[in-house]
């Protein structure tokens, strides 16, 4: 393989995750604010929605792979828990989308039932993102593993030497 082909693939899925821990970063900002309701909130509401259109445009080889397999039958059972784990969590996003949009336009009387629906799914949706990220976390341990320097030095190594000593 050519190394300039393996350097860009490294440098992409490194930008992939810097950019996958930047969605988490404000997505945690978005908790931290939820309760308020107040500017900030809504704007980091505003600002998550492109990001995540951007993350599955990032992902959308293993998207179309997928849609394929599940429309073939051939899903195996790792890749079904995946792709039903994602479409929850794309359904339960736009429910937070949506709600937010109604709860910022409209009267009182709907904004009250449209918070009760928007703090649930953000709930859902808190519990489905930590199983979304357990699912792809061998993805990012690969990838650390991959960018630590090793020069020979290991961890298990150095323990095992101060143990013989």
């Amino acid at each position: 393989m050519d190394s300039r082909l393996q350097v860009s693939t490294q440098s992409r899925k490194h930008l992939r995750i810097m950019f996958d821990l930047g969605i988490l970063g404000i997505f945690i900002a978005l908790l931290s604010t939820g309760n308020s309701g107040g500017t900030v909130h809504m704007i980091l509401g505003i600002v998550i929605v492109p990001l995540i259109i951007l993350h599955l445009l990032f992902n959308k080889k293993w998207l179309q792979n997928t849609f394929k397999v599940v429309f073939s039958g051939k899903l195996v059972n790792k890749m079904k828990k995946m792709f039903i784990l994602n479409l929850c969590l794309f359904i339960s996003f736009m429910v937070l989308i949506i709600s937010g949009i109604i709860m910022y336009t409209t009267n009182m009387s709907a904004s009250f039932h449209m918070h009760i629906v928007h703090s649930l799914f953000s709930k859902i949706f808190i519990i489905l993102g930590i199983w979304h990220i357990k699912l792809h976390r061998q993805f990012f341990v690969n990838h650390l593993k991959r960018k630590a320097p090793t020069h020979g030095y290991s961890l298990r190594n150095s323990i095992t030497k101060e143990e013989g000593a």
